[in-house]
């Protein structure tokens, strides 16, 4: 005698393996697959963009792809993106020079120690990034203060000058501050760069 299987008809039905990517940086996304039984559901009205993993809580919903292959089916992908695990912060750094033009008294053995000179002045910028749970604070930019891993900094080359221009803010300063937030979510991918600045400059 033939064996008869009862399916739940019209209900949502998580089927097979989650798949995951996990990076080094950036948001974790997860692509969960549902079917359904009967064509009455509706994904776009019954998964929102926003809500949360079944078992993940900073997991959000951020894409929906269905389709309606055969037997009144609807097979459905979810796909989330958030962080599943603390994965700390991010660095790359980069080391750079700046040619600066100056008059002032670096002109060895010239006539009175002046003359006009080109100075190719090492830089340094590290930038940063990392996860947050809450709306980063855009009014840092152009502050100054420290990343979470600086760098060693170049050396200060402008002793010798008589007129300086006094450099604000100095030290290490953001300079910009981007996030990419997930629709609906208060989960901020977001990237840091600061920059070195001396004191003083001709």
């Amino acid at each position: 005698m033939p064996r008869c299987t009862t399916l739940p008809i019209n209900q949502w039905l998580h089927y097979g393996d989650e798949k995951w990517d996990i990076p080094e940086s950036g948001f974790d996304t997860c692509v969960r697959p549902y079917r359904s039984f009967g064509t009455s559901r509706n994904p776009t009205s019954e998964f929102s963009l926003g809500d949360t993993h079944p078992n993940f809580g900073n997991m959000y919903v951020s894409s929906l792809s269905f389709q309606y292959p055969k037997n009144s089916t609807i097979e459905l992908d979810v796909t989330f993106k958030g962080l599943r695990t603390d994965k700390g912060t991010k660095r790359t750094a980069r080391a750079y020079g700046e040619k600066i033009s100056t008059t002032n008294d670096l002109g060895v053995g010239a006539p009175g120690g002046i003359l006009s000179s080109e100075v190719s002045e090492a830089k340094v910028s590290v930038t940063e990034s990392y996860i947050l749970l809450s709306q980063p604070n855009m009014s840092q930019v152009s502050t100054a203060g420290t990343p979470q891993d600086p760098t060693d900094v170049p050396p200060y080359l402008w002793a010798l000058i008589t007129d300086p221009i006094y450099i604000y803010p100095n030290g290490w300063v953001l300079e910009n501050r981007v996030f990419d937030q997930i629709n609906g979510a208060d989960v901020y991918f977001v990237t840091d760069e600061w920059v070195y600045y001396h004191p003083f400059k001709p």
